[in-house]
């Protein structure tokens, strides 16, 4: 308000007009958290399932991976390979 500086008169309280209410004029409670917080073991499930099922797909992925090298290690030595013979070596020119 201008030229409340000057004068002894006591600022007015202002109302929050952005504040919903319920019917009975209590504050809705809408913060983050308070839901898990009703909730028993609300907020240890939100944190530890996701954090389960990311260790799980993991472990099927390293299981997954350990399949397919494994098949192809035995598919490897299944198949008899041709003996080479070394090659004799030359003398050295110096």
């Amino acid at each position: 308000m201008v030229g409340v500086d000057e004068s002894d008169k006591p600022c007015p309280a202002i109302e929050d007009p952005v504040l919903t209410l319920l019917p009975n004029g209590q504050p809705i409670n809408a913060g983050v958290f308070s839901l898990l917080g009703n909730a028993r073991g609300g907020l240890l499930r939100a944190l530890i399932l996701p954090i389960f099922f990311v260790l799980l797909f993991l472990v099927g992925l390293v299981v997954t991976k350990r399949l397919f090298v494994g098949a192809g290690t035995v598919s490897k030595k299944s198949v008899p390979r041709p003996k080479v013979q070394p090659r004799k070596r030359s003398p050295r020119r110096k």
